[in-house]
Formats: C-alpha cells, structure tokens, sequence
C-alpha cells in the first residue's frame, strides 16, 4: 500500500476502498439488510434513511441486494434531516432539548454567530437587531438569551417556531400510521433519535448505524434502541479490530457523506408540501474514481462480490480486512496519512468552517507544538506520523491507541467465529410470563448475555399486566432490538403461550426460556454449534446438561440454597427412558422448527406436562442430542412460599400426578382412533410399568442401604474396638489400609501439588524434583485402582495429603461417588455447599459424614 500511495495517491485510496474498506462494509451492509427487514416484517416499522449519509448508504445497499440477488429494500423513504434541523424541529416538543444542543454546539462562541449560523442559507433577515447586545455574549448563556426574550431571540425563537411548524408536519407526513420508527444512519451517540424519541414520545424510535460509541456526558437513556452493526463500544479494544472506528469516524462518515450541503432548513413548495431545499443538491451527488476514489473502490467490491457473493465468504473477507484497517488507522506510516490527509470536515451546525482532517507540521501561532497539533488534530495517530520520524511516533501513537508493545507485531489470529448466514433469525426463544417481572428480568438478562447473538427473544406476556412486561423490559439491561413483545390479554395457558411465540417469527432453531430459568452465557453458541454442524444430520434436537437450583424468594430478593446437577445420569435420550417420565427442562432443549411445524407444536389442552407429550412426538420424528456440559439451569423454589412463587414442578405436584395419567390416556385414545403413532401408545404403557418397577427397586434399595446403619447401631462396642485395632495395625504397618477414598484425595492433593509445584507440600513428602512426585502421583492412582502396591509414602505422609486443607486444594468428588443424590439426600450439606463454605458434598462426606454416620452414596 505505502509503495501505491507514493505512485498515486487516488489509485491508492480506490484500491484501500476496493481491497479493506470493500469486505467491511459488504458485512455491514448483510447486517443492515436483516435489520431492516426485520423490521419491516416482524415490528412493521417505518425505516427512513437519514440523509446526508442515508443516500450513500442506500446507494451502496442497492448494489449489495443487486449483487447477491436479495430483494430490495423498498417503502423506506429519505429522511431530510441534520442534528441542526431537528433542534429547530423539536422546539415547540421540547424547547429545552434544543436550547441544550445548540448550547453545546456554541459554548465558547458568540450568540451572534450562532443567529448567522441559524440564518445562513437565506442570511439574517433584513429587521434583524444587529445592535441587540446579547449578542456579543457566549453560547454558555443560551438559556438566560432566551428566557430575557430580547429583540435577538425574538427574532430566532420566530425562526425556530415555524421551522419545528414544518418539521412536524413532514415527520407526521413521512411516518404515516406506523408507530415504530427505524433511523438508518452512521450512528455513534444517537442525538438526533434522542431528540426525536423525547418529542414524539408516544413513538418508538430506534436507530440501526455502523456503529455506537460515547464519552463519559454522553446522554445513553436510548441506547438500548440503538443498533451498532458493526461494533458497540466507546474505546478501542485490538482485540476488536473493528473498535479502531471510534479513533477514526471521519473514515466511516466522509466515505458514506455525498457532496453537497447540509440539510439546516425546510420550505414549503407552491404545491403545499413541506421540502428541504437542499436536498437536491444532494441528490445531484455522483462520485467518479477522480472526485471520490475511496467509495467508488467500495462501490467496486459491492457490484463484483468474491464467490458469487456467498454470506458467509463476505464475513470471513471482513475478518480478514479490519485488522489491517485497524494497524492503518492505530499506527499509520508518515506515508499511509496520505490516504485520508485530504479529508475536511464541515464544522456542522450551520457553521461555514472546514476543519482539516491532519494538520500541516508547522506552527500555526506562537507556543504552538508537534504535541498541541496532536491534540487538536481529528486523527490523533496520523498526526503524530506527520510529526515525528516513524522511531518516535510509532510508541506515541501506541500509547494514544492503548496498543501494548507487541500489537500488530505479530500475526493476527481472530478469535474463532461460528459463521452460519441466514435469510431469518438462527433461533426463536421463547419467554412465557405471567406478572413476575424479578423473575423476568433475570431471563432477559441470561438471554442478553449469551455468547451468539443471531436470536429473536419473543416475550409472551399470557394474560397479565403488558405496562408491567413493558416496564420490566425498559429498565432491563438487555438487547431491546432482539425483542418481540405479544400481548395474549388474557391468560391462554403455558403450551398455547408457547405456540403464540413461535408462530409470531420465523427461525431455525425453537428453545423455551422460561422466565424463572436461565443459561450460561454459551449455551446458545454451543447449540446452535452443534445443530449446525454435522451432528444436525443426525438430530433433530439437542440438550445441555443442567443444574438444579434450589432458590427462595426473600424480601432482600432471590436466595440461592444450592446447585446441583440435574439428572446428571443423563447421556443419551432414549424413547422408552421419555416414556417413564420427562427427564430433561425445556430451558435445556434447542431444536429444529421444522420438526415443531410437522408434529403440530404443543398440546394447549394440557395445562402442566405438555412439554412432555411433546417430547414424546418430537422423538417419534428425530433424535436428540446430548452435550455434556451443564449450560442450563433449572430453577425451584423448593423453599419458603413454594405455592406463591414456585414453578409448576413444586407448585404443582398433584396436578403432575393427574396429567401423567391423563397425557398417557390421551396419547394412547388418539393413537387408537387412528390419529397418531400407534408406538406411542405401547411405549407410554410400557414406560408406566417400568416406571412402578423401578419405584419397588428404589424402596428396596432404600431398606437395603438403611440395614447397614441398624446394624452399626446395635455393633457399636464391636466398631471402636475395630476402630482402635486398625489403627494400630496402620502405626505398624502404613498406608496399606487405607480405603479408595484416602487415596483418591492424597491423590489428587498431591497432582494440585505438582502441578502448582507447591514446594511447601512437595518437601514435607520428601519429593525434590517435579518427576519424582509424577511418579508418585501415578503409583497413587494405581493404588487406588487395586493395580499396585501401596506406594512408597509413610503413613505420616497419606494422612499429611488427606489432611491438607488450604486455598487450592479443594476436594472434588471421585468419579464413583454420586454427588447429586448424596446433595439431594442431605439438603443441609446442599445449604452449606451452596453458600461455598464446602467445595463439594463429598468434602462433607469425607471430612464429617463418615463421623456422623451418614452413607456414602456410589453410583450404579
């Protein structure tokens, strides 16, 4: 590039526009087009380009549909418009919204200046008071020039009143009946849809932009209603290589700005409509290789996409691209600077300033500086490449970037992408809820914090109070632009809820969210993963594990008790183990909608169990897989008000036992008459059977397991003697007594020891380099096995390791041991864990269970 740059800079600029800029914004412009089709479709808004930049943009999404064979974007009108304009716009709304914004935009220039600015297309008008002395003051005092209402703001307050008269009149105009408005723009802070959203309260305004930064005064109110498609974060992260925006906007805003004037006025046509005179001008822009390289380089790319423009080739092409943009925008070369050192910018606001992008390196008046250029310059980094030989500005333009020392240094591995394009949202999540916004909020934000973010999260609010939902929703941190609410105005039941969800979008992917449930941030990601991958050949669904959380309401809030694995038996799903009884939450459970829409959906006659019957359909048709790890969690109130506040498996226990029966009935009735799979029928009643056989084998288990402790209790003499026998035969003859379990925890007290290299530890055992205690470490778990001979290691030295309590070496519990069902057993010792004054249950069973009497638990 700097080679092409010295040959011919405009050849230059077109081949960064074509070869990095290109890729970037084809991305950005997939992105945008789901967006706006979104919602259009699904939130039937109104979408208005806001131009200036808006008709670039439009240009350049035309080009992209053009090219990739999409369906053009249409019924989305120009939106004449500039944060000037809609001040003037929203005076008579909300004057004090305006005053702010031109005070900030005036601050430290005279009141006179600001009237010109105001005035500058058609000039002061003739009865202007030039002599109003206010006008010699600042910009600061706004507020105190318009509430003296002297002969000066008269004058301006009359020009604002009958230009927010026009304003409403085209905004009502272009916005028609829609209650929805979508603002299609570059973005950044967003003032114009926040103006705009505080005068037309009784709209809903969001934003879709290249992207959304601020600084610290930045007002965010509406932030959760903008959509940064490229990036959304105010300081620049390499890890993030698109985030070098936010140190240079000027390359996003001067490549989509048309030539032309700013749009600071509107008029009324002989005709009666309200127009902007300007945006003729604007219209007329038509960029050509030699009046604008860097976007007909775009345009370039745009109209030849690579591969016949596969989606997912255009993302891997801008992934390729944004670090190179980046390394060019953090750590130019003198010579790289020429690819933007051409750029003014307008002052904005009606001012005639033009502002140079880089300045020239010398003194501009007397005390200037390389270091005061730098900080008035609008690309602090190409400054300092102009400024000082590349072995001095290289480490200053790192520290103005935040770049550590070897950034860009190296080759650029981004992080791993799951890439999967789609024409619709990758998953449907579906949230029923019912006047419980605690719990509500806690499912918003578990969604919003997922990993993979191509969803569409459909609330159902089934019958309860909607402003409550809608509230709940607002002051939620949480993806508002990913949100469908569905008002069912009154109370339709739990499947019917469901079926509503679903069948208000389109996805691929259907996951039920409960709102007392929640997910660990990958859950979706590693789901969806799996589906997508080659494993969604076999299945048709897939499970994570879960973990069960035994939680209260409290006037402080919700308490957690425990977590505890979640039938942690699970790993495969098999037919008949469904027709016992449904062993999975459908917080756990992604799957196909495809299979969804060919058995049906949810049965709406059943108020508790309809996931599973629907489970039960769902295997006649397609498998489901099973990950290993515990994404989901499957929240009980099992304490305090469990009628009140407990979900439908506590809450509800006597009416799961009525609809077991009343689900195998049906299934059956229904396949009998000829209406569904008559391997149904069989498999419910052989799972009824199965069941009760495996309830007797549980009873006689529990009295078999029970027998020891009677025992005990009638041997205790015989038992300390034993005791007292052992241990001296253990003094004599060392660790050979010692059970699986004491060597398990030596065991795994002396890998943390290696593998920290806790020289402390290692020394007590005798251990004086890392090789031996590996040996060790393996002549332990042999041991334990039965394989080997009791290792070499006194007595002194198991009980050391056994006893060994600090940070670090927290027990775990061996693999035979059953933590879930020895949690569930003792609901104290789950307390105790849950708090995490104990690692795990099996350090209780370890450390004071075996004392207390209470049985070890094994699994089968």
């Amino acid at each position: 590039m700097q080679e092409l740059i010295a040959k011919n800079a405009d050849h230059a600029r077109h081949e960064f526009g074509r070869e990095l800029l290109g890729p970037v914004v084809a991305d950005y412009l997939y992105r945008l087009y789901g967006t706006i089709r979104f919602f259009q479709d699904v939130r039937k808004a109104r979408v208005l380009f806001v131009s200036r930049a808006g008709i670039r943009i439009r240009r350049a999404l035309d080009t992209f549909t053009q090219a990739t064979g999409l369906p053009p974007v249409e019924d989305a009108p120009d939106f004449w418009i500039s944060r000037l304009m809609v001040a003037k716009g929203t005076w008579r709304r909300h004057r004090d919204n305006a005053i702010a914004v031109l005070k900030g935009e005036f601050y430290h220039h005279t009141l006179r200046e600001m009237a010109e600015a105001m005035f500058r297309h058609d000039g002061l008008p003739p009865d202007f008071p030039q002599d109003d002395p206010w006008l010699e003051r600042k910009g600061k005092e706004i507020e105190a020039f318009f509430a003296e209402n002297g002969p000066a703001a008269q004058v301006i307050a009359a020009h604002f009143e009958d230009q927010s008269r026009l304003f409403e009149e085209y905004f009502t105009d272009l916005a028609g009946d829609r209650d929805t408005i979508l603002l299609v723009d570059t973005g950044w802070a967003g003032t114009a849809q926040r103006l705009l959203a505080d005068a037309w309260p009784e709209k809903t305004f969001w934003g879709a932009y290249f992207g959304r930064y601020g600084f610290e005064t930045t007002d965010r109110r509406y932030w959760p209603n903008m959509i940064g498609l490229v990036f959304e974060q105010d300081t620049f992260e390499y890890e993030k290589p698109e985030t070098c925006v936010v140190l240079h906007r000027h390359m996003i805003e001067h490549l989509f700005e048309p030539h032309g004037p700013s749009i600071e006025r509107l008029a009324r046509s002989d005709a009666g409509t309200v127009f902007a005179p300007e945006a003729e001008a604007v219209r007329a822009d038509a960029p050509t290789a030699a009046t604008d390289p860097m976007f007909t380089g775009v345009m370039t790319y745009l109209a030849d996409l690579p591969d016949g423009g596969s989606l997912a080739a255009l993302h891997a092409a801008a992934g390729r691209a944004w670090p190179e943009i980046a390394r060019i925008v953090t750590l130019p070369t003198r010579e790289e600077t020429a690819l933007f050192g051409h750029i003014r910018r307008s002052a904005d606001f009606g001012k005639t300033l033009m502002v140079p992008l880089l300045l020239p390196p010398e003194d501009r008046f007397e005390g200037d500086s390389p270091e005061r250029r730098i900080q008035d310059s609008l690309w602090q980094p190409g400054q300092a490449a102009l400024e000082y030989p590349r072995d001095l500005a290289e480490p200053l333009q790192r520290r103005l970037a935040g770049l550590g020392p070897f950034d860009f240094k190296k080759p650029w591995t981004p992080p791993a992408v799951n890439v999967h394009i789609r024409q619709r949202p990758a998953v449907a999540v579906i949230t029923r809820t019912l006047d419980r916004p605690m719990f509500l909020k806690r499912a918003l934000e578990s969604v919003a914090a997922q990993t993979f973010d191509d969803y569409v999260h459909v609330i159902v609010s089934d019958g309860g109070d909607i402003d409550l939902v809608r509230d709940t929703i607002r002051d939620t941190e949480c993806r508002h632009n990913r949100i469908l609410l569905i008002d069912n105005v009154e109370n339709r039941g739990m499947e019917a809820a469901s079926n509503i969800g679903i069948r208000a979008v389109d996805s691929d992917y259907i996951v039920i969210h409960d709102d007392d449930d929640s997910w660990e941030p990958a859950y979706l990601e590693k789901t969806v993963a799996f589906l997508d991958g080659p494993k969604g050949e076999i299945y048709g669904g897939v499970i994570s594990k879960s973990m069960y959380v035994s939680e209260e309401v409290t006037r402080e809030g919700i308490k957690v008790h425990a977590r505890v694995p979640y039938h942690g038996w699970v790993e495969n799903v098999h037919i008949m183990e469904m027709a016992i009884q449904n062993f999975f939450p459908p917080i756990a459970f992604l799957y196909k909608r495809e299979i969804y829409d060919r058995i049906g959906g949810y049965n709406e006659a059943y108020p508790v169990l309809g996931d599973w019957d629907f489970n039960l359909r769902f295997l006649m048709e397609a498998d489901i897989g099973v990950l290993p790890e515990p994404l989901a969690n499957y929240h009980h109130r099992d304490r305090g008000n469990t009628h009140l506040f407990g979900n439908s498996v506590i809450a509800g226990r006597d009416k799961h036992v009525e609809y077991a029966a009343i689900v195998r009935n049906r299934l059956t009735r229904n396949a009998l008459q000829g209406g569904g799979n008559a391997s149904i029928a069989v498999l419910v009643g052989i799972g009824l059977h199965l069941d009760a056989l495996r309830q007797e084998t549980r009873r006689i288990q529990q009295r078999t397991e029970e027998m020891p402790g009677m025992i005990n209790a009638l041997a205790n003499p015989i038992q300390e003697l034993a005791r007292k026998q052992q241990n001296e035969m253990e003094r004599q003859s060392g660790p050979g007594l010692f059970d699986a379990d004491d060597y398990w925890v030596a065991m795994t007290r002396l890998e943390r020891a290696v593998l920290l290299k806790d020289w402390s530890v290692l020394r007590k055992l005798g251990v004086k380099d890392i090789s031996r205690g590996r040996l060790l470490l393996m002549k332990l778990g042999l041991s334990r096995k039965g394989f080997e001979k009791p290792p070499r290691l006194s007595a002194e030295s198991i009980k050391f390791l056994t006893q060994l309590r600090k940070k670090g070496y927290e027990l775990e519990p061996p693999p035979d041991f059953d933590e879930e069902a020895y949690l569930s057993r003792n609901p104290d010792v789950a307390a105790v864990v849950a708090q995490g004054k104990l690692h795990s249950g099996f350090e209780h069973y370890y450390y004071y269970g075996k004392k207390e009497g209470r049985k070890r638990i094994s699994r089968n």
